[in-house]
């Protein structure tokens, strides 16, 4: 491409100096981009900190009632222990279906 030359200037500035400013405005391009890739980097990290310790109350929490829900079956078992004992020796197939159903029921809800 031919450039244009009256009284020493060209068309990018005087006396080449458009080059250099161009050099000077990419220099700078690639700080601010690399600026902007740091902070979406430390962005990306916020966020991952904020999920993990959303993700570990939540499973706190989980486990919470999960205790709380096996001190009341335990309580509940403690407390009805001889009538249990008494419908199981009696109709032991149909405790075995309960078992079955109960079991089958809590792998499911345990699976998802």
């Amino acid at each position: 491409m031919a450039v244009n030359k009256r009284n020493g200037m060209s068309r990018h500035g005087q006396n080449g100096h458009g080059s250099h400013d161009l050099q000077v405005r990419l220099k700078s391009l690639r700080g601010d981009i690399g600026a902007l890739q740091n902070d979406v980097a430390g962005l990306v990290g916020d966020v991952g900190d904020a999920a993990s310790s959303r993700v570990q109350y939540a499973m706190s929490g989980a486990m919470k009632t999960a205790r709380e829900a096996s001190g009341r079956v335990e309580s509940w078992g403690n407390e009805n222990m001889h009538g249990l004992r008494k419908m199981v020796r009696s109709q032991p197939f149909t405790a075995c279906a309960v078992a079955i159903g109960a079991g089958a029921l809590l792998g499911f809800i345990l699976r998802r």
